[in-house]
């Protein structure tokens, strides 16, 4: 019996059309605390598995596809492991592991589309952009992994070599080799064929994890302004996310702009939001017109807005007040330990 294992490059950035948080762990693991579940939506090209089982590899994977066999079920001498693990971009390791529940093609989870969401509606999430447009190119090699148990490893591979990823192997055609940080150069799904026995998950919950992410973005080298402003609208987000239930939104472009941070609430109820920053236009003004361009969609019953800033002035809560739109303020606090 030959074993494989899950790996999922994440990586936050701007390649994606759908926005930071679609290659975001963090976010889905808010997303998983709070429905149990979550879907990750990525490329699937066998990368990792040996030459002579790619067969029979992918024939394992559309049974699962099909739910003719569940995660962990061995078929013609090959098994998918139900513990994955994500290697993630902003620690430059794998540092995260996973349950896997599902895999569904995405020409099967699209062909029967409203059967999926019956089901399963409630994981998609910010993902559901992806269901939009079931043709788009950037879908059709792609997959729908769902996962639950979403942890923080408390030892990072690799742990002392910058490019190799011990002890995960993959294969390269049919030789076995180590894992390198340059097997997720294009993110999605890599096989492996050798990995950790025991791994010990920290149970750490993705709010605490918050605090960490921004020390991380403010203390790296060559962090600079566009990078801080991310890492304070990821912070903003999670915070949303995690305090008020809300679910968040994927990043949308806009005739008048791009708002910062999206989410629905109660299922029929867009809520914009826009983070206020030194030298950033009114927002105000700004939410004004997201909210009159997305009204005019007709997507949602209600549409309205939130201003976050680090400051509320006198002039900036009469503009919102009598614009009907909330004002909340943010702070970056620093504690010293003992």
């Amino acid at each position: 019996m030959k074993d494989y294992t899950l790996i999922i490059g994440a990586f936050p950035n701007t390649r994606y059309s759908a926005g930071w948080l679609a290659g975001n762990v963090i976010a889905h693991k808010i997303s998983c605390e709070q429905q149990g579940k979550v879907f990750w939506f990525c490329p699937l090209m066998w990368r990792g598995v040996a030459q002579n089982d790619k067969v029979a590899f992918s024939e394992l994977i559309r049974k699962i596809s099909d739910r003719q066999k569940a995660v962990g079920k061995a078929d013609n001498g090959l098994r998918l492991n139900k513990k994955g693990y994500f290697y993630d971009g902003s620690d430059l390791a794998v540092s995260w592991c996973f349950d896997e529940e599902a895999i569904f093609l995405h020409n099967t989870f699209t062909t029967h589309i409203d059967d999926a969401l019956k089901s399963y509606r409630p994981y998609v999430g910010f993902r559901e952009i992806y269901l939009q447009d079931k043709d788009r190119k950037d879908g059709l090699k792609c997959a729908w992994f769902l996962i639950s148990n979403i942890e923080r490893l408390d030892t990072f591979y690799p742990r002392c070599n910058d490019y190799k990823v011990p002890p995960f192997k993959v294969y390269t055609g049919n030789r076995l080799k180590t894992l390198r940080t340059r097997d997720f150069r294009h993110g999605g799904a890599v096989f492996a064929a050798d990995y950790p026995q025991e791994v010990n998950p920290t149970n750490v919950r993705a709010i605490e994890l918050i605090d960490r992410y921004l020390k991380q973005m403010f203390l790296s080298k060559g962090s600079d302004e566009n990078l801080k402003e991310r890492a304070i609208q990821l912070a903003c987000a999670y915070s949303l996310m995690e305090k008020r239930k809300w679910t968040l939104q994927l990043e949308r472009k806009l005739k008048c702009g791009r708002p910062d941070i999206l989410f629905t609430e109660n299922g029929d109820t867009l809520v914009v939001v826009e983070i206020k920053r030194d030298g950033k236009d009114n927002p105000v003004r700004q939410l004004k017109e997201y909210i009159h361009e997305l009204k005019a969609t007709r997507e949602y019953r209600k549409v309205r807005g939130l201003v976050i800033c680090d400051k509320k002035t006198p002039e900036l809560q009469t503009d919102a007040k009598k614009a009907g739109f909330e004002v909340q303020e943010f702070s970056l606090s620093i504690n010293f330990k003992d």
